[in-house]
This record gives structure tokens, sequence and C-alpha cells, in this order.
């Protein structure tokens, strides 16, 4: 693209684990500024010429809650937002492919155009583009949990010719994909009201790697449910998280109280989002659900923490286990990377960890030296890794080889 001319600024960003981060901002001024500004623009207009008047393939991410959040934190600010903002930015460029843009959109979001995705494709990368932020913005910025983020995509179709300049065009652009928004939102409300009505949460036991069960039930939602909620929470409405994670728990228990006359002695696994906890008031109303379980879940329920940002400052970690300790048989995490690193900083008393085998697979197949660097790392801790969402019968043998005692597979369909 065309060189762009300006001056830097460096900030010096108070982060909450007390080390200093300069972030370096590029103001970028004269002619550089409009051919910057024009980018969108042009990039739109070329891709309804090159497709004859088709459809435009853009998606919109959206900070909500910055009023409260400015008012709640006062002269702290400035430094949170430019903060908030650098990271979003970061997460966002991160994922663009070549023809892709991303602009400002007023004070509290971001445009993108992207060049050659179907909206499907368009959506999904929304989704990850926003769980990634998210996941980032708990971890690093406890100040930020409340806020919402909004991160979607939709195929839109404009006429240019009703678009006299680049702001009027950008505005209709806006337009349209708020309207597609509220319809992908109403249509999730729906689907998720429905799935409560009729659905159950769903149990799934963990096998040994020679394909035998382990007393080890998962508790997760059916796949129907778990989409329309992916959807809601895509699309700012981070309330149905705790929803989920309440009909999780709730499901967990009740499997537990039936099975007390059965003196079962197998554990029960409950997810919960590590964002949902991050927020005091979403915790608050969990644990109401986990104190009302009985005796049973001391001795046989395992709260499984997901979700965690790897930027968590790792002494939140600890606070949670010592929180739930009194609660639950004990707490597992889940590794949001394979690097020995992360697991080396999870608390002294976590016995079991929990990781997807997308974070064990590469192209050639399943890292075995990763994955054993990881088991011996935390069978020197006395905690034992479960390898959760393996789809892939090939994946069996290496995971064995490499020392997983446990994993949990989604091959079967629900049942």
């Amino acid at each position: 693209g065309p060189p762009v001319a300006g001056s830097l600024r460096l900030t010096l960003v108070k982060h909450p684990d007390s080390q200093d981060y300069v972030v370096i901002k590029v103001d970028v001024n004269g002619s550089g500024q409009e051919e910057a500004g024009r980018s969108l623009d042009q990039a739109i207009r070329q891709s309804i010429a090159r497709t004859q008047g088709g459809p435009v393939i853009a998606g919109k991410l959206q900070l909500v809650g910055l009023n409260a959040l400015r008012e709640e934190l006062g002269a702290r600010w400035p430094e949170i937002s430019e903060r908030v903002f650098v990271i979003a930015e970061q997460v966002i460029r991160k994922y663009l492919q070549p023809g892709d843009i991303c602009q400002r959109s007023g004070a509290d979001g971001f445009l993108v155009f992207f060049d050659r995705l179907t909206e499907s494709e368009a959506q999904a990368k929304a989704r990850m583009i926003g769980a990634e932020i998210r996941q980032r913005l708990t971890g690093e910025l406890p100040e930020a949990a409340a806020m919402e983020l909004s991160s979607y995509a939709a195929s839109v179709t404009i006429d240019p010719a009703g678009a006299l300049g680049e702001e009027s065009l950008l505005d209709l652009l806006n337009g349209r994909i708020e309207k597609k928004r509220q319809s992908m939102e109403s249509a999730a409300r729906e689907a998720v009201a429905a799935a409560l009505r009729n659905s159950r949460v769903l149990f799934r036991t963990a096998e040994t790697t020679q394909r035998k069960p382990a007393p080890l039930t998962f508790a997760r939602l059916p796949s129907d449910l778990q989409d329309a909620i992916d959807t809601m929470l895509s699309l700012g409405q981070s309330a149905y998280a705790l929803e989920a994670d309440a009909f999780l728990l709730a499901g967990a228990g009740q499997r537990l109280l039936t099975e007390v006359t059965r003196r079962d002695s197998g554990l029960v696994v409950a997810p919960v989002r590590f964002s949902t906890i991050s927020r005091p008031r979403d915790f608050e109303a969990w644990l109401k659900i986990a104190r009302t379980m009985g005796e049973a879940r001391n001795s046989r329920m395992v709260i499984e923490v997901t979700e965690i940002p790897r930027e968590v400052i790792r002494s939140r970690l600890a606070d949670l286990a010592m929180r739930l300790a009194p609660l639950v048989r004990t707490t597992a995490f889940e590794l949001p990377v394979s690097e020995a690193s992360f697991a080396m900083g999870l608390p002294i008393s976590t016995r079991l960890a929990t990781i997807s085998a997308s974070h064990l697979v590469n192209r050639n197949g399943v890292s075995v030296a990763t994955v054993e660097r990881l088991v011996r790392l935390l069978e020197t801790r006395q905690c034992r890794l479960i390898v959760k969402d393996w789809t892939s019968p090939d994946h069996l043998a290496p995971l064995a080889e490499a020392g997983i005692p446990l994993i949990l597979s989604e091959l079967s369909p629900d049942p």
C-alpha cells in the first residue's frame, strides 16, 4: 500500500502483574492519513466491482459498556482504554489475510472487510477473534472483565451509487451489518430458549488410551444448545455463559444425587468458564447452585475451569483453587497451550489437567515430543492429563506412546 507518514508516541501502561509495558502508537497525518482512511472505502468498492454488484463480506467488533467502565475507573481510564484497544487491534490483525482491511469505527469498535472469505468462514473467524480478545482482556485486565464484546460478520449487499463519499458508504455498511446482527441475535435467542426447554445435560465417560472406561464422567451441552450459546456470546451476550455454566452444574449435581443410592464412586466433572468466575456477580450466582448439592459434591464433584487466557496472572488460578477447595473434590484446569511453562504455573494442589487435542496435533499428526514433555512435567506434580476432543483414531497410538493416561473422545454423536 501507499506509504503512511506520521509520528510515534510512546505510552507507559501499567499492568495488573506490576510490570510496565510500552505501547508504541502511530499517529498518521497529512496525505498518509487520507490514503489510510480511504483504504476500506476503496476495498469495498473494488469488491463490489469485481463481483459485479455481489455482496460484501464484512464484520464488526464492538466493545460494549465503555461508558460504565470509564465512570468506574475514573483517572485510571486512559491507561486501561489504551491497553484495551491495543489488545483488540493486535488480535484482529493477527487473523487478517492479504486483501483484508481493518479500521476503527467510532469510539468503541472496528470494521473489518474480508476480501476472500465466504460468509460462514467470516463468521467463524469473527467468533475466533472475539473469543481471543475476550480471553486476553479477562486474563490481562481484570478491570475489563465486566465489559461486553460483540464480534460478528455477515454478507451484505450495498449499492455504492447511493454512497457519495467514504463516510456515507461506511455508514451504509454499518447499518446493513447491524440489521444482520439483530436477525442473528433473534434467531439465536429462540434457539437457546427452545434448547433449554427440551435439552438435558449430556455425559461422556473418559477412557484410557486402551479404550477402557475410566471412573470420570464429563458433563457437556448438547451440540445445538452449545452452538446457539456460542452465537449469543459472539454477539456480546455474556449472560448466556453464566446460563450455560449453571445449566451444566445443575445437571452434574442432579446426576450425583441420583447416584447416591448406588454408591457410585466415580467422579463427575462440571466445566465452568474462567470468564464466569472472573465476574464477582456471576461467580456468586454460580456458587449458590454449587452450595445446594450436599455432601456428594465434596467427595465426587470436580470443577473444570475452562477457556483460561494464556496471559492470565497465575496467582488468580491459585486464588480460584483455594475458593473452590471447600466445595468440591478437586479443581481441574484446562490448559490453553501445550507449553510446559504454562503448566508449571498451575496451583501446586492441581491433580487433574485437561487439554484440547488441537493443541497437541500439527500437520504431521500428534507431536509426541511435546506431549511427553507435558506429561512428565505434570507427573512430577502428581497431576494427570486428559486429552479432550480427539477426533481421529490415528491419534490414539501416538497419544498412548507419549504417556497420555486418559482421553475424552468426540468421535461418537450426542447420545
